[in-house]
């Protein structure tokens, strides 16, 4: 159920197209800045689909760099591409898992209770 939940959220959704940052994508003229700022206000937002979709758009823009000798401009735009390939909610299932794990283990060996803190702590602070 979680794990519907969750791919169901991450899931491309047309409503959340911004079309004044597709018509930048398009246009060309962004530097790699100007792509990591618009990533990172996807990403405040919560905007899955427009994460995704910049993160594709730098990938091909990485090539280009990539293609005219341009590395910096190639490693900056596959940093962004790289960010965007882990939209996909795997860090919530994985940060349930954290919990999941010791609240079985505690279950079905109430004494090891007390360690509940010390078994989470990572998780808690990673989640």
């Amino acid at each position: 159920a979680l794990e519907g939940t969750v791919s169901r959220e991450f899931m491309a959704n047309p409503a959340q197209i911004d079309n004044n940052t597709m018509t930048l994508l398009n246009s060309g003229i962004l530097s790699s800045d100007e792509y990591a700022n618009l990533y990172n206000e996807a990403s405040v937002k919560g905007n899955h689909t427009m994460m995704r979709i910049i993160g594709a758009s730098a990938a091909e823009r990485a090539k280009a760099a990539d293609a005219a000798k341009d590395h910096n401009g190639s490693e900056a735009f596959n940093a962004i591409y790289q960010a965007s390939k882990s939209v996909n909610g795997d860090s919530i299932l994985d940060g349930f898992d954290k919990f999941a794990d010791p609240a079985t283990r505690c279950i079905r060996t109430p004494v090891m209770l007390d360690q509940w803190e010390r078994m989470t702590a990572d998780a808690v602070e990673n989640f």
